[in-house]
C-alpha cells in the first residue's frame, strides 16, 4: 500500500507541476490532478489537501477532501526527497540542467567543501 500511495503522489506531482508550468494568463485543466486525488484519497485515510497558488494571480488550484484544512499541522514522512527528485526530472526532461552536470555548477558552496565535482545524477 506504502508503494502504491508514493506511486500516486508522483504522478499527481507531475500532472500539478505540469498544469501550472503553463504560461500566465492560460487557462488551466487540472481534471488529471483531481481524479487522480480523488481516485486515491483512501490510501491518505480520506485527509487530503493540494493547493497551488501562481503569483500575483493567488490561487488557481485546490482539492480538498476529508478533516483536513490549509492550516491542519501533519507529518509528511520523507516527501522531500522523492518530491525534490520529481521536479529535477522535470527540469532534466524540459532541458534546463543534464543529470551528468556537476553540482557545483548550480550550487557554488558545494565546490568550497570538495563536493562540486558530484554530478545531479549521482
Amino acid at each position: 500500500m506504502k508503494t502504491k500511495a508514493l506511486q500516486s503522489l508522483l504522478a499527481l506531482t507531475i500532472s500539478l507541476i505540469s498544469a501550472a508550468s503553463v504560461a500566465c494568463g492560460q487557462t488551466y485543466d487540472f481534471s488529471t490532478a483531481t481524479a487522480q486525488l480523488q481516485d486515491n484519497r483512501n490510501l491518505y485515510g480520506n485527509r487530503v489537501i493540494a493547493i497551488i497558488e501562481q503569483g500575483d494571480r493567488g490561487e488557481i488550484f485546490r482539492f480538498q477532501a476529508g478533516a483536513i484544512g490549509a492550516n491542519t499541522k501533519t507529518g509528511i514522512a520523507s516527501c522531500t526527497k522523492w518530491f525534490s527528485g520529481a521536479i529535477v526530472f522535470i527540469c532534466a526532461v524540459r532541458g534546463y540542467l543534464w543529470l551528468d552536470d556537476c553540482i557545483g555548477q548550480y550550487l557554488p558552496l558545494f565546490d568550497t567543501y570538495g563536493k562540486g565535482d558530484i554530478t545531479i545524477r549521482q
